[in-house]
């Protein structure tokens, strides 16, 4: 297998789908298998290990689900990327947990070899499975929370089926809330331009999200971040929703907790006001608790 193929490869994994339901679980296990590579670890891990790490993924990174099922990408994950080392790929699916825990799973030979001689070819892997399933903040965490660090060597991979950012989004968005948060009010100003106000994606641009006002959301760089990672959500009505798990020190109660169930800041239009369709996908794809 060459690079290129390799990457091939990785933007024709079979995902499953259901509309815009989120499932990055093969995602999840390629990064981990990647990082346990660069820390030089055995090319075959023992699913029991695999199980734990992945699970623990799943649950901060994945969407909100009662279960996490870490054993589906480990018998669904594509044959030229993922060896089970006894067990033919279509004798795969019919594996019980109970059987996968006493077996190993890694990447094969040929592609591990390909791997650990290429460096930017793992930056390439990993830039293109994290843009394919999360939204930007979320890269720096899912990279630690692997083991992985990236070379800067200053190129982006190009990723099929994903529309580029449209640079006016940003300005429309936080003009049309009139350059303050939504949650909390934050307009701070450097010169003539607003500083650490951002432009938040109701239903994530990395899941096909549209680049226009009714699915954005002016925010902080704090509210951006709780909304995109699930603490904070609204309901159809715009009012602030706060996961049970968003919990901290002093911090919480005036930047969270004092605005929960509290109406946000709507824009100047009501055209510009979030779709509830964009804010259902939000409640039921990323927000940490499950609400209606």
């Amino acid at each position: 297998m060459t690079p290129d193929q390799l990457i091939q490869v990785l933007k024709g994994l079979n995902v499953w789908k259901r509309g815009t339901q989120r499932a990055p679980h093969k995602a999840l296990l390629i990064l981990q298998a990647l990082g346990s590579l660069n820390r030089g670890d055995d090319r075959l891990q023992p699913y029991t290990e695999i199980e734990g790490r992945l699970t623990d993924l799943l649950i901060r990174f994945g969407p909100p689900r009662r279960t996490p099922h870490p054993e589906a990408p480990f018998t669904r994950l594509e044959a030229e990327l993922w060896e089970i080392p006894g067990v033919e790929p279509e004798q795969r699916r019919g594996l019980k947990v109970g059987d996968l825990r006493q077996r190993k799973g890694g990447f094969p030979e040929s592609v591990s070899s390909l791997l650990k001689s290429d460096s930017a070819l793992v930056a390439r892997a990993a830039n293109l499975l994290l843009r394919a399933e999360f939204e930007d903040s979320y890269h720096d965490a899912i990279l630690e929370a692997v083991g992985l660090t990236l070379p800067d060597d200053g190129s982006e991979p190009h990723l099929v089926n994903r529309l580029p950012r449209d640079p006016r989004f940003r300005n429309e968005v936080i003009k049309a809330y009139s350059y303050r948060c939504a949650v909390c009010g934050y307009g701070a100003r450097l010169s003539n331009d607003v500083l650490g106000l951002e432009a938040a994606h109701i239903l994530w641009h990395a899941k096909g999200g549209p680049d226009e006002v009714p699915n954005g959301l002016a925010l902080c760089a704090i509210h951006h971040i709780a909304l995109d990672r699930g603490g904070i959500s609204l309901d159809d009505d715009l009012k602030l929703l706060v996961a049970s798990e968003l919990h901290g020190y002093d911090e919480v109660n005036p930047q969270f907790l004092d605005f929960e169930g509290v109406r946000i800041r709507p824009p100047r239009k009501d055209a510009d006001a979030p779709d509830p369709k964009f804010l259902r996908w939000h409640r039921q794809e990323v927000f940490r608790d499950k609400h209606p």
